[in-house]
This record gives C-alpha cells, sequence and structure tokens, in this order.
C-alpha cells in the first residue's frame, strides 16, 4: 500500500498519535510555528534546497495535492468522530486545523461547525 493510503486508512488513529498528528498536521497547516518547534522547522527547511533541484513540481503545487488527497477523509473523520476529537489533547487540533484548511464543500463544513 501507498504511505499516503496507509495515512488515510488509520487516520483515526494518527490524529490521536502525539507524533503521528504531526504528519496530518504537516499537510494541514505546514510550518506553522504553533505545532513545530524550530529545530523542526529549520531541519525541514534544509531539504528545500535540495527539493528544488530534483523535484519537478512545485512545492505548492504538491502541498496542494496532499491536501485535495486527504481533506475527504478528514472531514468526514471530524464529522463522524467530533466529540472524542475534541476531547483529545492532540485531536483537538486536527479538528481545528480540518475546518480552517480542508478542501470541501463550505457547506459540509458549516454544518459541523454548528455542532
Amino acid at each position: 500500500m501507498l504511505p499516503l493510503q496507509e495515512v488515510k486508512k488509520n487516520l483515526s488513529t494518527l490524529v490521536k498519535h502525539k507524533y503521528g498528528r504531526k504528519c496530518v498536521l504537516y499537510i494541514l497547516a505546514g510550518r506553522s510555528k504553533s505545532y513545530f518547534d524550530p529545530a523542526t522547522l529549520q531541519l525541514l527547511s534544509s531539504g528545500d534546497e535540495i527539493r528544488a533541484s530534483t523535484s519537478k513540481k512545485d512545492p505548492a503545487d504538491r502541498s496542494a495535492e496532499l491536501l485535495n488527497y486527504l481533506s475527504p477523509a478528514l472531514v468526514e473523520l471530524v464529522t463522524n468522530e467530533a466529540a472524542p476529537l475534541v476531547r483529545d489533547q492532540f485531536g483537538a487540533h486536527v479538528v481545528l486545523e480540518t475546518l480552517t484548511h480542508a478542501a470541501g464543500t463550505l457547506e459540509y463544513k458549516l454544518l459541523f461547525s454548528s455542532y
């Protein structure tokens, strides 16, 4: 199975895991200082130069594709598991970022936000 399919398949477990949620948050919020410490951000930035010379795809396009791929599963997860996610220390961050950044219909997200 491809890595993203694994992420999608195990999304419910990942978003509640101390380190697993970082993968999901990176896709949703990028290199947000809210979720990544300065050392991690510096480490991530160190690969930018290499990626620029070896990748054919623009980083913004790559990020958008990842977000579009996982958004339906994230919106569904947040909709179906809202109560336990917001009570979970790590899941609550994913709920916030899903509502803020996930691609999907505005009506669907508004329906959930009134929950």
